[in-house]
C-alpha cells in the first residue's frame, strides 16, 4: 500500500483529509465468506491548491484486480446501455465522421466500441478474457503503457471510467498525448465528485477509485499536460451518482479549437464545505436505516451490488440483520460475499414475503427503479428514507 503525499493533478503537497475510513472493506468481492479477507485503512484527501480529490492510500493492482476477487464487467452492469449511448452522443458532437481508427483504453469488453461504425477498432485492457469472441475488434491484453500507439495511429481515443483507477493520471495523459498525433481527439468519462456527493453516494468512495475528478480538477489536469478542452458535459445516465464527459486534444498553435465548456468551476474551500454538508446528510441517512432495521422483525436486501460491502460498512452493525439479498439476475443466485458474513444472494421467488417484512434497497445505483418494483410486487415495507 502506497501513501500518497502529493496531489496527482498539480503536484502540490497541500493536502487536507476530508474523511478517514478505517478498515474500509474491498468492494466487488463475490465469493465464499472468508473471515481473514481483510479491509484496509483508507482516507479521502483534497488538494487545497487545485481542489482535486484523491485517496490517501493506493493499494497494489494485485490486491484490487486479481482474477479471483475482482468481479466487474462492463456488459454485466445494468445501466451500461443508456450511459454508453449518452457518451456516444457526446462524442458524436465533435468526432470526425471520416474517422477510420479508434481505440478504447481500459474498456473491459467491446460494449462501447460496438456502437461505432469505424473500420479499425482496437481494445486495450489487461483483464481481457481469452475465451470471448471480440468480433471485428483487434484486442491487446495489457496496459496502454506497453503498446506502440504511434504504430496504431488512432484518430480517436476512448477512455470511459478508467482514469479514476490510474495511480498517476498526469503521466498517463502525457504519454497518450506524446504518442498520438496533434489531430487525435481524446474522449474521457469519469465519475464526478460534486455529483457523487450531492447524490449522497459516499459508498462510491472505495479502494479501486484512486481519484475523484470534477470540472475544475479536469481543467487543471489538462492544462498541466499542455492539452486543451474541446468540450465537457455531464452524462445524463451516470454511474456512482454522477459522471462528467470531456473531450480534449494536444494544444496547438496551428489548429484552433472552439471550446464548449460551461460547467461550473469550484474552489477547494467550496468543495470542502459541500463535502462536510453532504456527508452529514449521509450519516443521518445511515442512522435512519439502522433504526429502521432494528425495528423490523425480518428484513431482506434488494440488489446484489458490487459495492454492498461498503454500503454495509457505512450502515454499521445493524446491517448484519440482513441475511438474504434479492437480485433479479438469476445468475447471481447462491452468490455470497467474501467479506460479509452469513449473507446469501437469491431470487425473491424462492421466498414467501409477507406483510410486516421489510426490504432495504441495497443497490444505490438503482434506487428509483427498485423502489417502484418493490412497491408493485411485494406487500413488505420498503425503507423510504432515501429522499433525505
Amino acid at each position: 500500500m502506497r501513501n500518497v503525499n502529493e496531489c496527482k493533478v498539480c503536484q502540490s503537497e497541500l493536502l487536507d483529509t476530508l474523511l478517514e475510513l478505517p478498515n474500509l472493506p474491498l468492494s466487488e468481492t463475490y465469493g465464499i465468506y472468508d473471515p481473514n479477507f481483510k479491509g484496509f485503512d483508507q482516507a479521502i484527501d483534497i488538494c487545497s491548491l487545485c481542489g482535486h480529490v484523491q485517496l490517501a492510500f493506493q493499494l497494489p493492482p494485485s490486491v484490487l484486480y486479481n482474477d479471483v476477487d475482482y468481479n466487474y464487467s462492463t456488459a454485466n452492469s445494468s445501466s451500461t446501455s443508456k450511459r454508453f449511448n449518452s457518451f456516444k452522443e457526446f462524442i458524436g458532437q465533435t468526432m470526425n465522421r471520416q474517422t477510420i481508427s479508434i481505440i478504447d483504453i481500459g474498456g473491459n469488453d467491446i460494449t462501447l466500441l460496438s456502437l461505432f461504425d469505424v473500420p479499425n477498432k482496437y481494445l486495450v485492457d489487461p483483464s481481457l478474457a481469452v475465451h470471448i469472441d471480440y468480433q471485428d475488434v483487434q484486442t491487446i491484453k495489457g496496459f496502454v503503457e506497453d503498446i506502440d500507439l504511434g504504430q496504431i495511429a488512432p484518430q480517436v481515443v476512448l477512455c470511459s471510467h478508467t482514469l479514476e483507477h490510474i495511480a498517476e493520471p498526469r503521466e498517463f495523459i502525457q504519454k497518450l498525448l506524446e504518442n498520438c498525433a496533434e489531430t487525435t481527439l481524446f474522449y474521457f468519462e469519469v465519475p464526478c465528485f460534486e455529483k457523487q456527493i450531492n447524490a449522497l453516494r459516499f459508498d462510491a468512495f472505495f479502494h479501486q477509485h484512486f481519484h475523484y475528478f470534477h470540472p475544475t480538477s479536469i481543467k487543471k489536469l489538462l492544462e498541466s499536460c499542455n492539452a486543451e478542452i474541446v468540450s465537457m458535459q455531464y452524462n445524463a445516465y451516470p454511474t456512482c451518482g454522477g459522471a462528467v464527459m470531456f473531450a480534449f486534444k494536444k494544444k496547438s498553435i496551428e489548429i484552433k479549437t472552439t471550446t464548449q465548456f460551461t460547467l461550473p468551476i469550484q474552489t477547494a474551500a467550496n468543495l470542502k464545505k459541500s463535502f462536510r454538508s453532504e456527508y452529514e446528510k449521509f450519516s443521518q441517512l445511515n442512522n435512519q436505516i439502522s433504526l429502521w432495521l432494528d425495528k423490523m422483525p425480518r428484513v431482506y436486501g434488494y440488489g446484489a451490488s458490487l459495492l454492498l460491502p461498503v454500503i454495509f460498512y457505512h450502515i454499521g452493525a445493524a446491517a448484519q440483520k440482513i441475511k438474504i439479498v434479492f437480485d433479479d439476475n438469476h445468475s447471481k443466485a447462491g452468490f455470497s460475499y467474501k467479506n460479509i458474513p452469513n449473507l446469501k444472494v437469491d431470487t425473491p421467488s424462492n421466498y414467501q414475503i409477507v406483510e410486516g417484512d421489510g426490504i432495504l434497497i441495497t443497490s444505490y445505483e438503482n434506487i428509483p427503479t427498485l423502489k417502484q418494483l418493490i412497491k408493485r410486487r411485494f406487500v413488505a415495507e420498503c425503507f423510504e428514507g432515501f429522499d433525505i
